[in-house]
């Protein structure tokens, strides 16, 4: 019961976020979520995926989470929130944060009924890689959860546009 109780107050929390379009419209997570659905109800390549990139700037720490629509070969589009925290020093912290909001997000949709098909892990499992020492425990949290996840250097689409906005 403990751990239901954890997980509605992180929906409460998602509420509370704002999600845009590509031209920074305003957008309700579920709403947008259900008229794309609507309008691919018949198309079985339509595809969901969430991923978060985060980035210390002088201020603070911007994390980006994207939830990506893909339409089979034919293209995707996607929505995303832009936070800003105080800076988050340690690295270790600040890359499980961007696996925390993926999850949440995708807990979301799923209390909701929308299955998300892949989470994009903004890891990369080449030792040489700052992020590699984290593929193993994010990967197991993230499929311990119920999803399918990826990891640089597999194909990428929610976390390629995250990186992409928390850059700008």
């Amino acid at each position: 019961m403990g751990l239901i109780l954890k997980y509605q107050h992180k929906f409460n929390v998602m509420k509370d976020k704002v999600f845009r379009c590509h031209n920074g419209e305003k957008v309700d997570v579920i709403e947008h979520t259900k008229e794309i659905f609507n309008e691919y109800a018949l198309d079985d390549s339509l595809k969901l995926y969430v991923g978060c990139d985060s980035q210390n700037k002088r201020y603070g720490t911007y994390y980006v989470t994207v939830i990506a629509y893909r339409y089979g070969h034919r293209g995707a589009h996607y929505i995303y929130c832009r936070e800003k925290i105080p800076k988050v020093r340690d690295r270790w912290q600040r890359l499980w944060g961007e696996v925390e909001r993926s999850v949440q997000i995708a807990l979301y949709l799923k209390s909701k009924g929308y299955k998300v098909d892949v989470i994009d892990l903004d890891f990369n499992r080449k030792e040489i890689a700052a992020s590699s020492d984290m593929v193993a425990a994010a990967r197991g949290y993230v499929i311990g959860m119920g999803f399918d996840c990826t990891v640089k250097p597999e194909s990428q689409l929610a976390s390629r546009a995250a990186d992409h906005i928390v850059k700008q």
